[in-house]
């Protein structure tokens, strides 16, 4: 939690894109910089189901991957999400399969979940996000969804 006075506490907001400078202390990280990139709580304000997802999908991140783990592939993939909410308009049946998409993805990347042959399209190491893609996975996204939680389950998540 960063006090009202600190220098660093607009770069540090929750749901920023921020670049952050590190120096590593005896016992813990300690923050030097924060530039503030871009505020995804002001970008979508007007949007109150593309913050909420969002959120969801970070802290969903956060659960799943491990204590000061470096991986570049889920920033990439959290910043690409960030930026396809701001670009597009989006139906709530397309948010809700976007948010099971990159689940999905998530849960693939860290090994709680097989990429099988009839879900490999909607990997996003192998193709970007389009409209098109989301409207496609409405076909199978019940069967995902329970997919899905049985890999939580499994994984204990």
């Amino acid at each position: 939690m960063r006090s009202l006075s600190s220098k660093l506490r607009f770069g540090l907001q929750d749901l920023s894109i921020s670049d952050v400078a590190l120096i590593k202390g005896r016992n813990q990280w300690r923050i030097t910089n924060a530039i503030l990139e871009s505020s995804l709580s002001y970008e979508l304000k007007n949007s109150p189901e593309k913050l909420v997802l969002i959120s969801r999908l970070l802290d969903f991140a956060k659960k799943v991957v491990a204590y000061e783990q470096e991986d570049k592939y889920l920033f990439k993939l959290m910043r690409d999400v960030s930026l396809f909410l701001k670009e597009s308009e989006l139906s709530s049946q397309e948010l809700l399969n976007l948010e099971c998409i990159v689940v999905f993805n998530i849960l693939c990347h860290l090994g709680f979940m097989p990429l099988s042959s009839n879900l490999e399209k909607f990997s996003l190491k192998n193709t970007g996000l389009t409209v098109d893609l989301l409207d496609d996975f409405s076909n199978v996204r019940r069967s995902t969804v329970k997919d899905i939680n049985e890999a939580i389950k499994a994984g204990d998540l």
